[in-house]
């Protein structure tokens, strides 16, 4: 994909977004479908030529949507999911488009920084990354993620000190 190829199918993928999350509410809130549903409604092979994006967009409509429990429906009560708000939408975008690997503080030390920088905005993350942690003292962004929340949940319960 070229970057004029992939600067127009990026318009189409942000409108078929905005138009998704707009149709919401009018979607069944739980998946509509049974096992194996998905697997017929995709190809048994790979396709010999590229598909057009306006293909892969149809392809979305048929035969991911049906597949989707829509936490973000008003009539949803269960998860909470993080990526709520259309903005997390473009930060993941910004983020992918990068194509970094945020997988250790090596391989991209900025998103580290940021989520500490970030995470001292507000109390309860704020403990979540201390000052003095001079970075995750974990191997993957999974595993820095579960240690936060690990932390945060520890510090909400324990004793004040002193």
């Amino acid at each position: 994909m070229t970057p004029d190829e992939f600067r127009q199918a990026g318009h189409s993928l942000i409108d078929w977004i905005a138009d998704y999350r707009e149709k919401i509410p009018e979607l069944p809130v739980r998946a509509q479908v049974e096992p194996g549903d998905i697997r017929r409604a995709l190809p048994s092979h790979p396709p010999q030529e590229r598909d057009t994006f306006s293909a892969v967009l149809a392809d979305l409509e048929r035969a991911i949507v049906p597949g989707v429990t829509q936490v973000q429906h008003p009539m949803h009560f269960g998860w909470f999911p993080s990526n709520a708000s259309l903005a997390s939408v473009l930060g993941d975008i910004a983020s992918s488009g990068m194509g970094t690997l945020g997988i250790s503080w090596e391989s991209w030390p900025v998103s580290v920084t940021i989520t500490c920088v970030m995470s001292m905005k507000t109390p309860i993350a704020g403990r979540c990354c201390p000052r003095h942690w001079p970075r995750p003292s974990s191997r993957t962004w999974r595993q820095a993620t579960f240690q936060r929340v690990s932390y945060a949940q520890w510090a909400q319960r324990a004793p004040p000190a002193g």
